[in-house]
């Protein structure tokens, strides 16, 4: 059975895959990337300037900010996986 997410949803494991996958190692991941690991534990983006902008529903202080302006840097990617 897959993880469940923090809003009690299953969470596919190709996203599973890309966690343990970016944990492993910080660099080298895009902005789709960062996309589909936070779309695939429910949150929801939306585009604001040179950012995308997610948040999670339930609980609703759970948010990350990701750039669209230049390639995603290492501390990006370890705030998504917190």
């Amino acid at each position: 059975m897959g993880d469940l997410n923090e809003a009690g949803g299953d969470v596919s494991r190709s996203v599973q895959k890309l966690r343990d996958r970016m944990k492993r190692s910080k660099s080298g991941w895009g902005q789709a990337h960062l996309r589909k690991l936070y779309e695939g534990f429910g949150f929801v983006g939306r585009d604001v300037g040179d950012h995308t902008c997610y948040y999670h529903p339930r609980p609703s202080h759970l948010r990350g900010i990701v750039p669209r302006h230049r390639t995603v840097r290492d501390y990006v990617v370890a705030d998504a996986l917190e």
